[in-house]
């Protein structure tokens, strides 16, 4: 009677560790930032992911914020937009660094997003960009175009391809300032040699295979 029911807890553990395997083959990283505690702060640094706003000439800082009657902070893009340094008009920017020396790559799905908007109604449409590049080329882009000041979705998603960098900026000879919310960057590995961290549920789940494992074999053995 022992030996069946540790014959069918072993089969349990076995089905659990390799589920967890499977899991892990396809494993998924996420790093949302929503910027949340972060009001009054310059050029954040979150997650590893280096923020840094103004325009393409002065890198003026810019702030998180709650200002304009937004009560959750967002990230305010340069307030420099005009002519500095006798360089001519500037774009409103927004530089965002990645940790380490990229993200994704070969056998990687990666995807970024952000929600995005201008600060102020406009007395015509504008146009947001954000791009991904890696070594300085771009390597995917979105646009939104509008005149309100509504929060829309931007994303890139990237196949077999890194970045180590996104740029957001309007295409306005004089720059209009926009906000950045919500950024996040969702990696899958395919290459099932693990890469990313796995999710909780996934080691949870690889625990609970492994002890079962071992639980097995003491029954066994008694």
């Amino acid at each position: 009677m022992n030996r069946v029911i540790g014959n069918g807890f072993k089969s349990t553990a076995l089905a659990l560790a390799g589920a967890a395997l499977l899991v892990w083959g396809s494993a998924a990283s996420a790093m949302p930032i929503d910027f949340l505690g972060l009001d009054g702060t310059p050029d954040p640094l979150v997650e590893g992911y280096q923020f840094s706003a103004g325009d393409f000439t002065s890198w003026a800082d810019t702030f998180v914020t709650t200002d304009f009657g937004d009560p959750n902070e967002f990230l305010l893009s340069g307030a420099d937009t005009y002519e500095i340094m006798g360089a001519g008009p500037d774009k409103s920017f927004i530089n965002i660094d990645a940790p380490g020396a990229s993200v994704g790559g070969t056998g990687f799905d990666t995807t970024i997003s952000v929600d995005a908007m201008f600060d102020s109604p406009l007395p015509s449409a504008s146009t947001l960009v954000m791009q991904a590049l890696f070594g300085g080329a771009v390597v995917g882009s979105d646009t939104i175009t509008q005149s309100g000041t509504a929060f829309e979705a931007m994303s890139i998603s990237l196949v077999d391809l890194a970045f180590d960098t996104i740029w957001l900026f309007d295409t306005a000879a004089v720059g209009d300032a926009f906000r950045i919310d919500n950024f996040n960057v969702t990696v899958v590995d395919n290459t099932g040699g693990g890469g990313p961290v796995p999710e909780p549920s996934v080691l949870l789940l690889m625990l609970a295979g492994l002890a079962g494992l071992g639980m097995a074999k003491r029954r066994t053995k008694a």
